[in-house]
């Protein structure tokens, strides 16, 4: 049999043949195709693209089946990570968390799927140590947290000296997350509006490393400081603003100066910026009542994977931390938006393509 197939030979990535593709068409001497689907690697779309144009084709017979391959990318791109705010939803159960999961494996589950959390808890309280100790022993080696600061770091009364509060966050555990560890977003109240030297003297408090913050740590009163790890770490920061009056050059500027994200809010609620002050992006892509109340369509999340890889992309080639959340009711669609823009974007693992079959 004389099939017309095209060929690709800049492959980097090749997926195991998919035996459910079998049929009783004849494969001897046929040599296999290879499928490209370019720049976007997510497995499950590679899957989608074979079964659509080659259902003809399978693995059997000692046949190898499609091979199936993207585009290389290149090594100086920024890296995704895509996930939700919070994860132990009631209302996630039955959906998005299969019939019979136990909450207790909802996070082992949620990182099979998705490739990074911010959360939420380490706002409203310190934790445990213990807790984050959990956190990064029940998710893959390559899962990213980010983590929210300590509200009490960043409300006004405490603001004009953030140094103890920093302390007992840092004391409670933080480090502990290790390599996990992704940036730490620092939500500034809507009543709060810019005034240049508490921000600075926030900005200056701020450890850039691991044995900064641990130093920081050991100056707490309330908690037991964590051990100094071993290995020294950057550590990145976002600053989300809530008020208009920090829409202004000389806050961008110091941002930019030390590094610091300006956190992308998507909200009807908050300013919006899109100023890029980091070698990182941080996007909380909210929905509700009056604002994506049925979760981001198709073309919406279209958009979304393309600014997102524009940042991924460069130059200059910056990572990007993206959380959908519903700060007005945790709705089922959340973690479903976040799938679907993680398949719009290269770097989704197999793995995570078909978490729901690894419980």
């Amino acid at each position: 049999m004389a099939l017309d197939l095209p060929k690709v030979t800049n492959v980097a990535t090749r997926v195991r043949p998919m035996s459910r593709l079998v049929t009783n068409v004849p494969l001897e001497g046929l040599e296999p195709p290879t499928v490209s689907l370019g720049r976007n690697c997510s497995s499950i779309e590679l899957q989608r693209l074979a079964a659509r144009v080659y259902p003809v084709l399978g693995a059997r017979d000692g046949h190898p089946g499609v091979q199936l391959g993207c585009k290389a990318m290149s090594e100086n791109a920024g890296r995704p990570s895509v996930g939700t705010s919070a994860w132990q939803k009631p209302q996630w159960r039955g959906g998005f968390y299969p019939v019979g999961l136990v909450q207790r494996r909802e996070l082992e589950y949620f990182s099979r799927r998705l490739t990074s959390l911010e959360i939420n808890a380490t706002y409203y309280g310190l934790q445990r140590p213990t807790s984050f100790d959990k956190w990064r022993d029940e998710t893959p080696d390559d899962f990213v947290f980010a983590i929210k600061g300590y509200g009490r770091v960043t409300q006004t009364l405490h603001l004009r000296n953030p140094r103890p509060k920093l302390a007992d966050f840092f004391a409670s555990g933080v480090l502990q997350l290790e390599h996990k560890l992704g940036p730490l977003l620092w939500q500034l109240p809507p009543e709060l509006t810019l005034q240049l030297d508490e921000i600075e003297r926030l900005v200056e408090l701020l450890p850039r490393t691991f044995e900064a913050a641990a130093a920081l740590a050991a100056e707490s009163e309330t908690a037991e400081p964590n051990e100094v790890h071993a290995t020294d770490r950057p550590i990145r920061h976002a600053i989300e603003i809530r008020n208009a009056t920090f829409i202004d050059p000389r806050f961008f500027e110091l941002l930019r100066a030390n590094n610091i994200a300006v956190a992308f809010t998507n909200s009807p609620e908050h300013p919006e910026t899109r100023e890029l002050t980091a070698d990182f992006v941080y996007a909380r892509l909210s929905s509700g009542p009056g604002h994506h109340p049925d979760g981001y369509d198709d073309a919406t999340l279209d958009a979304w994977g393309s600014q997102i890889t524009g940042w991924l992309d460069g130059p200059p080639a910056r990572d990007a931390f993206v959380y959908f959340n519903n700060p007005n009711g945790d709705l089922p669609h959340t973690p479903f938006n976040a799938l679907r823009l993680q398949e719009r974007l290269r770097g989704a693992t197999s793995e995570r393509a078909v978490g729901n079959q690894l419980f």
